[in-house]
């Protein structure tokens, strides 16, 4: 299976609503509170403070995941200049994105989506991690699969070696306390190893320029951004004023409606389970 990162996710979400620009600058960014980027210029109407109130994102070199709000924009030298302290002085040309919703506010909305979307999109857990005791039924579930779901549980034929090992399937088995244990229907003798398989939640992004998610495939990509974008438009309508609240509330009820019209397809499909009687 392959990956996103937190960035495509970023940028997906950023085109979907309209509010894409990317450049990268067009002075190393200094030790101060300046970015310049000639980019810019073809869209502020050559006009002052365009950007004033916007979000400049940082993506790569020495201030990579940084955002700003902008403070004021110059359009005869292309100079954004932004709140906050100084920036870390670059030797490399970096990336930027501006943005009029801000990426943190992005970020959170890819979040939510992540846990709330589940468990129409998983990670997929395949853990070898427990080692039976033949005095034990029951053992604590691998933290891979923590907040998810056991669908299948398997026991190694041998003791655990070094070469590739054969499963027999276990019936049965329970998970117990909460989902953090499973019980099984038997003992089995020390250095045995179960098999969990199962689902569980996609990892958030914490640093969209670092992070990765486990899915990659366009209709699961293009639920996730769906279901993201109604999360946007939920946040950022909240305290907007009275005249605006109608739109929104459109905005939210259209994004919900493109993520079930992407469901049956985006949806994925989960392993097999075990059926809850004894083989033969």
């Amino acid at each position: 299976m392959g990956t996103t990162t937190g960035l495509q996710l970023d940028q997906r979400l950023s085109e979907s609503i309209g509010d894409w620009i990317s450049h990268p600058v067009t002075a190393n960014i200094a030790a101060n509170t300046v970015i310049q980027c000639n980019h810019l210029g073809q869209y502020d109407n050559a006009g002052d403070k365009y950007w004033e109130n916007q979000w400049v994102f940082i993506t790569s070199k020495n201030n990579a995941n940084i955002e700003r709000k902008v403070r004021f924009s110059y359009t005869a030298n292309a100079v954004l200049n932004v709140y906050g302290n100084n920036l870390t002085a670059d030797t490399n040309v970096a990336d930027i994105r501006i943005y009029r919703h801000s990426h943190t506010q992005k970020l959170r909305a890819i979040n939510d989506a992540i846990r709330e979307i589940y468990p129409d999109l998983f990670r997929e857990v395949d853990d070898t991690s427990i080692v039976c005791n033949s005095a034990l039924y029951e053992y604590n579930l691998p933290t891979t699969i923590h907040n998810g779901e056991v669908r299948q549980v398997l026991i190694n034929t041998s003791v655990m070696s070094t070469v590739a090992e054969e499963w027999d399937r276990v019936w049965n088995w329970a998970v117990i306390n909460s989902g953090q244990s499973i019980h099984l229907p038997a003992l089995f003798s020390t250095g045995r190893a179960l098999r969990v398989i199962g689902i569980a939640p996609i990892n958030t992004i914490t640093n969209a320029c670092l992070d990765t998610i486990p899915i990659s495939s366009e209709p699961e990509l293009a639920l996730l951004t769906a279901y993201s974008k109604y999360k946007l438009y939920q946040q950022v309508g909240s305290p907007v004023s009275s005249q605006d609240t109608n739109r929104y509330d459109t905005e939210v009820a259209k994004a919900y409606a493109e993520y079930l019209r992407l469901l049956p397809r985006g949806r994925m499909s989960k392993p097999a389970t075990t059926i809850k009687f004894r083989g033969f």
